[in-house]
């Protein structure tokens, strides 16, 4: 199983994400302008097919992989009452640094209540703003939300100088 990012990397890729992206396409107006995750994986199943290499297929490892989905899943159910909104927040969050072959997921009070892992959870909020306000930048009714964030990323800024 071969992932677009890792392929991307690859001499050559612009054309094999070209590929993929076109056969994406062609599926998605074959069902009536609707890409489903169904119909990609039906696509894929064919040896042939271009997608194929970017799906785990033996069915053991796919089924580890899968029940380690479910568990993230499992995970980031669990919910409290926030600190300060009172609104249902999650209790474990997973850190940048934390993740990987040996990753895992931290208590939202472990991470208030280290300045370090406070940070880092902030540089990754601000990270995740950024990848959002990125997909979202056509909507101008957002333009006051991303206006209010450049706020907290200057506070965040000085913060990091003291």
């Amino acid at each position: 199983m071969q992932s677009l990012a890792k392929a991307s990397q690859e001499v050559g890729a612009v054309s094999r994400l070209e590929i993929v992206t076109a056969e994406l396409e062609r599926i998605r107006l074959a069902n009536g302008g609707l890409l489903s995750t169904e119909a990609v994986v039906a696509m894929a199943k064919e040896p042939e097919s271009v997608l194929h290499e970017h799906f785990e297929w033996n069915n053991v490892k796919a089924g580890h992989l899968y029940r380690l989905w479910q568990a993230r899943r499992l995970i980031q159910m669990v919910t409290m009452p926030g600190i300060d909104s009172g609104k249902e927040a999650r209790v474990y969050l997973s850190l940048v640094p934390d993740r990987g072959a040996d990753g895992g997921y931290r208590s939202i009070n472990d991470i208030l209540g280290n300045r370090d892992l406070r940070a880092q959870m902030l540089q990754q909020a601000i990270s995740e703003f950024d990848r959002w306000q990125e997909r979202h930048k056509n909507l101008l009714e957002l333009v006051g939300v991303f206006e209010s964030m450049e706020d907290v990323k200057k506070t965040a800024r000085n913060e990091k100088l003291s």
